[in-house]
């Protein structure tokens, strides 16, 4: 099976503030962090990788690079797809990807990848 290779963390790119949308600060209700990176390849690394959560875009990931993102504790949806306002091949339009999580505090990170296998994006639990 054809897909990317994870990457840690620490060696990653911050995502630029310009492709950082939403949830970056912490606030009455979202006082809980999520670290996502995304992993390395030649696998879609022409492409850019939307991250929603819930309902909100919260950010456009290149190769190799992470966010901390907050949100509210409790359950949620993370969302990932290819960048639908890319050119070409980048903006095709796929069925996103869901990964149902749930937010714990006695977990000292709570870390995410996205990755792609064969040609879809997808969510995955982090190192």
């Amino acid at each position: 099976m054809i897909q990317t290779t994870a990457m840690s963390a620490r060696d990653a790119a911050p995502v630029p503030k310009e492709r950082l949308v939403e949830y970056q600060e912490p606030d009455v209700k979202r006082t809980f962090p999520i670290y996502v990176t995304r992993d390395v390849g030649m696998l879609g690394g022409a492409c850019y990788l939307e991250l929603w959560v819930d309902d909100t875009k919260v950010g456009i990931f290149d190769t190799g690079e992470t966010a901390k993102f907050y949100i509210e504790p409790g359950n949620h949806t993370l969302e990932v797809n290819w960048d639908q306002q890319g050119k070409g091949l980048c903006g095709m339009t796929s069925s996103p990807t869901y990964q149902v999580i749930r937010t714990r505090e006695d977990r000292p990170k709570n870390a995410y990848r996205l990755t792609i296998i064969g040609d879809k994006p997808m969510v995955a639990v982090g190192n």
